[in-house]
């Protein structure tokens, strides 16, 4: 069996690695093109990947903005010259908080589970990793006698995730797509309906409230070494040697948008993606290594840029567990792989493209319905943070969704700044969400109060 696990000279600036599989979503590793993301936990009973696509938010736009806070500004701002901050609290209460008082909140896409049923205990020689030089993740494993190894890894060429199985015998997995929270245990699924036919799995639904954007995601698979593919209720059971599973996603954000410049829709282009990622067996489909080759090249334009290495030979620190390089004695190159790690993310959560998104508080990476924070974007400070890095580490184009996501605030922010400062310009407070809102995020005083302190003496 032809091996995906990296080279043992691969520098230990450029890899995580560890000898056992995630427990928990902290313990994942990441993988995203930009757009379309998973945390991979390298199990091998049942793999699980925690799914996020960026523009998979709760509900549609809303209008917030506080309709009697500027006839109350100025008796506001002679409270607060007057030194009387409790009246001026109480008011700012009453008229300065927006309703409904949050903005919306980031959702995951799903989860992909892919079921082997190797049990933990009947493993040898297991090995996961994240090689920052390919943003490809993978696993390696046998068990009783049969070598097992896997690779994931999300293309901004080709627009989808890629998942590529290997055994060194005739093996049988089941593939399933569903919508539900972080809590394994949790018997509610988010959908509105999920089919399996033929080798794909098509999940369509609607992440609530008015408004809200339409999802559609598509898992298709194809074999290799003469493999089948079974629909078998909801689900996709493969018996294969070779297997390549292709995920795309699309909501109703970026297509079957009447100012879009495309009449695309959603539906049409998630199954662009699938097609142009070598799902059909046709002159044109790209086989597997074409795939990879394709996502290597394009992330590779970007990482390379830069390289930071703190000690001229790796080789003593070996390749150790990464957590075992976290507790023990601090190594120089334990301090450039955390250099590259970061820039490994920022070029993962924000890539330029059609409305494209800056990253949240967690990047593209949430597996709750309900994020700290509503996984937004934190404007006061957070978002900030998130792009210090990119021209320090060569990345500019990585900015280009902030960027974008700031025009579209300073227009909202245009009402924001009328209606309740009667400034002109425009005004924003310290979060908003994907639909650019500029209004009072939920009911903690000191966001919209200091906002309110600063203007009162402007």
């Amino acid at each position: 069996m032809g091996s995906v696990t990296p080279e043992r000279d691969t520098p230990s600036c450029s890899i995580l690695e560890y000898d056992t599989p995630a427990t928990q979503w902290s313990e994942s590793l990441p993988v995203g093109n930009g757009r379309l993301g998973a945390m991979v936990y390298g199990r091998t009973e049942t793999e699980l990947l925690q799914l996020n696509e960026d523009s998979v938010w709760y509900g549609g736009p809303q209008e917030r903005t506080p309709s009697n806070a500027l006839e109350n500004l100025p008796r506001l701002r002679q409270l607060i010259r007057d030194g009387n901050h409790a009246e001026a609290e109480k008011l700012m209460r009453l008229a300065f908080f927006a309703t409904p008082h949050s903005q919306r909140h980031y959702e995951p896409l799903g989860n992909l589970t892919l079921e082997f049923g190797h049990r933990e205990s009947e493993i040898q020689n297991y090995r996961r990793w994240l090689d920052l030089e390919t943003a490809i993740t993978g696993v390696s494993y046998q068990h009783r006698g049969i070598d097992y190894s896997r690779e994931v890894f999300a293309s901004y060429p080709d627009n989808a995730l890629v998942i590529q199985l290997e055994s060194s015998e005739l093996t049988e997995t089941i593939i399933r797509l569903t919508r539900t929270s972080e809590l394994e245990h949790e018997t509610n699924e988010f959908v509105d309906s999920v089919v399996a036919k033929d080798a794909s799995i098509v999940m369509r639904a609607t992440p609530g409230g008015r408004d809200a954007n339409h999802l559609y995601g598509v898992v298709s698979i194809r074999c290799e070494c003469a493999g089948v593919v079974r629909a078998v209720g909801n689900c996709l059971v493969v018996r294969s040697r070779k297997a390549v599973i292709v995920l795309a996603a699309q909501t109703s954000f970026r297509y079957d948008d009447v100012e879009a410049v495309s009449a695309t829709t959603y539906e049409d282009k998630t199954s662009a993606d699938i097609n142009q990622a070598a799902l059909t067996n046709t002159r044109k489909a790209l086989s597997r290594l074409d795939l990879r080759r394709r996502h290597i090249d394009d992330y590779g334009s970007l990482y390379n840029r830069l390289q930071l290495r703190l000690n001229n030979s790796s080789s003593q620190y070996g390749h150790r567990p990464t957590n075992e390089r976290l507790n023990g004695t601090p190594d120089p190159e334990l301090i450039a792989l955390y250099h590259n790690y970061g820039r490994y993310l920022l070029i993962s959560c924000s890539r330029p493209g059609l409305k494209s998104i800056p990253a949240t508080l967690q990047g593209i990476w949430n597996p709750s319905f309900h994020p700290p924070w509503g996984s937004k974007f934190t404007i006061n400070i957070n978002t900030q943070m998130n792009y210090w890095p990119a021209n320090a580490g060569n990345l500019s184009e990585c900015e280009e969704p902030l960027f974008n996501l700031l025009e579209r605030v300073a227009q909202r922010g245009e009402k924001t700044a009328r209606q309740m400062y009667g400034c002109s310009g425009w005004a924003a407070h310290h979060n908003t969400d994907i639909f650019a809102d500029t209004d009072p995020q939920d009911r903690w005083l000191p966001a919209t109060g200091m906002a309110q302190l600063l203007r009162s003496y402007l």
